[in-house]
This record gives structure tokens, C-alpha cells and sequence, in this order.
């Protein structure tokens, strides 16, 4: 399996076929411009020399290379005295913004996807298909991964390493504390303040650019990515430019697994269900139930086997082969529903007590559980309050 959602960053742009046709890499600018070099391939229509800043024209426009967080392909200044060079035939995953249509915001990708876990209760096995492979559902578990938002030096260098190529770990913690790390898709969840402008109305900002809230993310005072990598530009090795996105994403998580839960109690009578009384006459296809209401009360039948659909009282009493038998099991347990709130005369809950708690709880603390029983599931408990 992927070791990192971030090895989507080393997915071609184009099929091998095309890289020929498509992509075009001079050695430098300045030879190219005296004439030292291959011609431009520009077969996307109108746009900046591809040679100069890795444009792809109308192609690379759409990709979001043009302006904005990732200016070129990467979102990089991709160069120095030997000449700008092309990493590669990658999509533009750093650029990012928060104006409708600038973008197409491809950082928000990493959102939906993971990697397989290899800690117990991770998943959930949910039985087998047609083939007879085993079917699991992930339980939104992260154990193991350290949180960006919390994550020390010494967490830092443990992934990263100690080497004075690395990015500092003191760059990362100004840019945390500027914006916390999150999920792209909730980067407008922290609206940035308006501003007063020089003739003393408020300047609208744009929403916050789903990018700047992951570790795509630009450096704070400096048009370059936070993840900066110089000795993979230089080389165009996208596999070392990108070694630090690759690592943190694999290993680090922006979800810290603790649960804010508020909880109340009412108490409530419960009565047998009883069509025509208290649920509807009627299933979803329109088969009549029954009519509890009249005396004596009129029993429904099923269509298909004709077995009666409630008793002699005119109670819910559902045979197992019945079409919604599964469908009324959860609507109405064991064959009861919900009566009228405890102390209260069904419509007016003027004055009563409802009990509530409030609890911060962490998944991520390893427990036993195992149903009916009581073990050490309370160690997940961080706070508690009884109101």
C-alpha cells in the first residue's frame, strides 16, 4: 500500500505518450533566448513562454499556474543562476485561492483520502461480497499519527531529521501559529477580519484559500512553500522536492481525535405501538396495518402470505417474513414507541428537568470495550461535568 496520501503529487499530469509533445524543457532561459536551444511548445493557445515560467498554456491557466499561491507549477521559485528549470509533468497542487474560478483548489483532494492504518480497530469487518472478499468500513481512527497542531521539536526532528536541509522547525511553528493546520474544505471556517482602507471604509478579504490551511500552505513572509525543498528543484527530482509533504502527511494528522460531547437525559413512557393510535394505518407501499382506534380494532393483513399484521388488541405484531418487518424492528423497538415526557401531560414540558453532561473525550487512548460490559472505557474520558 501508499505510505503517504501525498504520493498523489508524483502522479503525471499526462499520459508517457504525450511528454513529448506536451511538456518541451530548454536548459536555460537566457540560452534560449539567444536562439541556444529548443523552440517553445505552446499548443494550448495564448499564454506566458512556457520556457520562462513552466507555463502550459491554456492548459497550465487551468491548472491554476497562472498567478496566485503556486505562480508556477509547483507554487516554487524554481531556479537560481544556472537558469530556471521545469520540475515535470505534475499538476499544480500547491496553487490555491479563495476567489471562485481561480482555482481549482487540488490541495482539498487530500481531504478525502488516507492510507490504511496498520493498528488494530481501524476498521470494521462488514462481512463478505459476491466474490467472497472480506468487506471493511474504516472507523475514522488515527492512532499513532501526531497532531500538526500540537507536534514539539523533538517530533519535528524525529520525522524530519536534524539536518540543517530540513525546514525549520521554527518556520513550521510560526506558520501553526499564525493559521492551526485543518482540513482545506474548512479553510473559510476562520474568516479572515476586514480591513480599513486608505479612505476609511472596510476592505472585503476574499475567503481564505483552501490550500493555506494544509501544509501546502505558502511561508508566511516569503512567496515560497512552507515544505521548501531547494536540492529537488535544482536536481528536478520531484521525488526528493517533495520527501517532507510526503513524510508529514503520512505520519501527521490536523485531527486531534477529541470529541466535545453535550448529553440530556429525558424520561419518557413507552406504550405498545398501535396502528390508527399511535403510528400510521398504513406501510410505505400503502398496506393497511390495522386501525386501533375503533372497537373492536380491525386487523391488517399481509398481501403476500396473509397473516395478520397486529394482534387481538390491535398491538404492532409484525411476522418475520413480512416485507417491512426489518424496517418497523427500528422504527419501533421490541414493539413499543415513545409516550409522554415524565411529568408532563404529553403537550406542555413546562418545568421539567432534563439532567445534562458535558465530556471531552480522546479516541485516540487505547481502551478495551467490549458490550454489556464495563472495563476501562472511562480512561478516554479527559473532562466531565454534571450540570
Amino acid at each position: 500500500p501508499f505510505s503517504s496520501p501525498a504520493e498523489l503529487l508524483l502522479v503525471p499530469a499526462s499520459a508517457p505518450g504525450r511528454f513529448g509533445l506536451e511538456f518541451i524543457r530548454h536548459k536555460n532561459v537566457k540560452d534560449a533566448e539567444e536562439g541556444d536551444g529548443l523552440p517553445t511548445a505552446n499548443l494550448y493557445g495564448e499564454g506566458q513562454e512556457y520556457e520562462e515560467h513552466g507555463k502550459l498554456g491554456k492548459l497550465g491557466r487551468s491548472l491554476g499556474s497562472d498567478g496566485g499561491n503556486g505562480a508556477n507549477l509547483f507554487g516554487w521559485e524554481i531556479g537560481g543562476d544556472s537558469g530556471k528549470f521545469l520540475v515535470g509533468p505534475y499538476l499544480n497542487f500547491h496553487h490555491t485561492s479563495g476567489v471562485k474560478g481561480e482555482s481549482l483548489n487540488l490541495s482539498t483532494l487530500f481531504d478525502y483520502v488516507t492510507i490504511p492504518s496498520l493498528y488494530v480497530g481501524t476498521q470494521t469487518f462488514c462481512g463478505y461480497d459476491e466474490n467472497g472478499d472480506p468487506l471493511y468500513t474504516p472507523t475514522l481512527r488515527e492512532p499513532g499519527k501526531i497532531n500538526l497542531n500540537t507536534m514539539k521539536e523533538s517530533g519535528w526532528k524525529g520525522i524530519l531529521g536534524g539536518s540543517e536541509k530540513v525546514t525549520k522547525f521554527s518556520d513550521f511553528y510560526e506558520s501553526r501559529q499564525d493559521a492551526p493546520f485543518r482540513p482545506g474544505i474548512a479553510a473559510s471556517l476562520r474568516p479572515e477580519l476586514d480591513e480599513p482602507n486608505e479612505e476609511g471604509g472596510e476592505e472585503k478579504s476574499s475567503a481564505a484559500a483552501p490550500g493555506d490551511a494544509t501544509l501546502l500552505r505558502q511561508r508566511k513572509d516569503a512567496d515560497k512553500a512552507l515544505l521548501d525543498q531547494p536540492d529537488g528543484k535544482k536536481s528536478n527530482n520531484l521525488l526528493t522536492a517533495t520527501e517532507e509533504l510526503r513524510k508529514l502527511a503520512g505520519l501527521t494528522t490536523n485531527r486531534s481525535n477529541v470529541f466535545a460531547v453535550w448529553l440530556t437525559v429525558g424520561y419518557f413512557e413507552v406504550e405498545k405501538a398501535r396502528p390508527g393510535v399511535n403510528m400510521p394505518s398504513f406501510d410505505p407501499d400503502g398496506t393497511f396495518l390495522g386501525n386501533a382506534a375503533v372497537t373492536p380494532p380491525v386487523r391488517g393483513q399481509d398481501p403476500v402470505t396473509g397473516n395478520y399484521l397486529t394482534d387481538a388488541n390491535g398491538c404492532l405484531s409484525l411476522p418475520p417474513e413480512y416485507k417491512y418487518y426489518d424496517y418497523y424492528r427500528v422504527i419501533y423497538p421490541d414493539g413499543y414507541t415513545y409516550g409522554k415526557e415524565l411529568g408532563t401531560d404529553g403537550v406542555d414540558t413546562e418545568g421539567v428537568t432534563r439532567p445534562r453532561a458535558f465530556y471531552l473525550i480522546d479516541r485516540s487512548i487505547p481502551v478495551d470495550f467490549r458490550r454489556g460490559r464495563s472495563w476501562n472505557w472511562k480512561n478516554t474520558i479527559l473532562l466531565e461535568r454534571k450540570l
